[in-house]
């Protein structure tokens, strides 16, 4: 199986900047929405860590294994957010008493993007990422008063 040289930082990349641009525009807070889109990140999260568990084992160096292993375990992180956020808007908690999950959301998938840097994934596992990616997408424009993750990094 081939690898490609796509890399999960170039991905977040552009979700990074695909979010900022989307949130020039203020959506009205939907709890239904947000809650599906978040429970939605979630399976998808895990389609992307289940992917990851059963690619080939690469001959890689110790520093590449090492930020493969640290970005599955921010895969399950995510995952764990996002399920969090879901249940939290399901019960009724709004925008502003939402926000914390969603910026440590955030958070989470800038150290993704760090650790993916040197993450090589196949064709499959990018499919998955890309719908992860729409999902943050989404979510980005329901919390459109918080600036996208890197947006004050310059990235």
């Amino acid at each position: 199986m081939s690898f490609h040289s796509i890399r999960w930082a170039a991905v977040i990349g552009c979700v990074f900047i695909a979010t900022a641009g989307a949130q020039a525009e203020p959506t009205e807070w939907n709890q239904e929405r947000v809650a599906t889109t978040a429970e939605e990140l979630a399976v998808s999260i895990e389609d992307i860590r289940s992917s990851l568990r059963n690619e080939p084992t690469q001959s890689i160096a110790s520093m590449q294994s090492k930020a493969r292993h640290r970005l599955y375990d921010n895969l399950r992180l995510i995952k764990n957010e996002s399920k969090h956020l879901a249940r939290e808007v399901r019960d009724g908690r709004s925008a502003d008493e939402t926000l914390p999950v969603y910026e440590r959301l955030q958070d989470l998938v800038k150290r993704a993007q760090a650790d993916g840097r040197t993450v090589h994934v196949t064709e499959g596992t990018q499919a998955k990422i890309d719908a992860a990616s729409t999902r943050l997408d989404e979510l980005a424009e329901l919390y459109p008063s918080t600036p996208a993750v890197g947006a004050a990094d310059g990235e």
